[in-house]
């Protein structure tokens, strides 16, 4: 039993769905408004994660609101006078070969570290705490770069949180993922027409 009574999470689980169809609506749109949506939903799934015993999601919720205000930086800053905004663009051949050696090592601490002090035990439970913590870290830097592919980190991130919330029993949750896996595969396609509609 977390330190949140099943209603109070229930009234957080729902506001934070809301939140997440808001934050999709702008993402989808690459909108730098998405990067306000995230922080005061992040800020929900941080009690929530930590009342239910997900402590690596809880601490990347907190990493997502830092993460946030560095997006904002960025898509802010890093442009051209012509620009208005960060342009999105392909991820570099370098850069995904690195966050691929983040990706494995991060994981591998992750769920090592997990499955020592987590209350669960459960090996399935924290690999995929673990897996879906490290594949977040790297997909919100990609998204912060405005690279397109960070909607494929989105996907793999939204698949396995489906089968974690399901474990947990959050299921408005669940159900916000599952459309994150259908918007993601769409929003892949929308950001490669506006990078294509900005070049030509």
């Amino acid at each position: 039993m977390g330190f949140l009574s099943g209603n109070i999470i229930q009234i957080l689980e729902i506001a934070g769905t809301i939140l997440g169809l808001i934050y999709l609506y702008y993402e989808y749109r690459a909108s730098s408004s998405l990067w306000i949506v995230n922080i005061v939903m992040s800020a929900i799934y941080v009690l929530i994660y930590f009342s239910e015993g997900i402590y690596a999601l809880g601490c990347l919720s907190i990493y997502n609101i830092v993460a946030a205000i560095y997006g904002i930086l960025v898509w802010k800053y890093s442009k051209t006078s012509e620009q208005k905004e960060l342009p999105i663009s392909s991820i570099p051949k370098k850069v995904l070969v690195n966050s691929s050696l983040v990706m494995v090592v991060l994981s591998a601490a992750l769920i090592y570290v997990l499955h020592t002090i987590s209350d669960s035990g459960s090996l399935l439970y924290n690999t995929l705490d673990g897996l879906a913590s490290a594949a977040t870290i790297i997909s919100l830097y990609w998204l912060a770069k405005k690279y397109k592919e960070q909607w494929f980190g989105w996907i793999f991130v939204n698949f396995i949180s489906v089968i974690l919330y399901l474990l947990t029993n959050l299921y408005f949750t669940a159900a916000l993922y599952t459309l994150y896996i259908i918007v993601a595969i769409a929003g892949y396609r929308q950001w490669t027409k506006l990078m294509n509609n900005a070049k030509a």
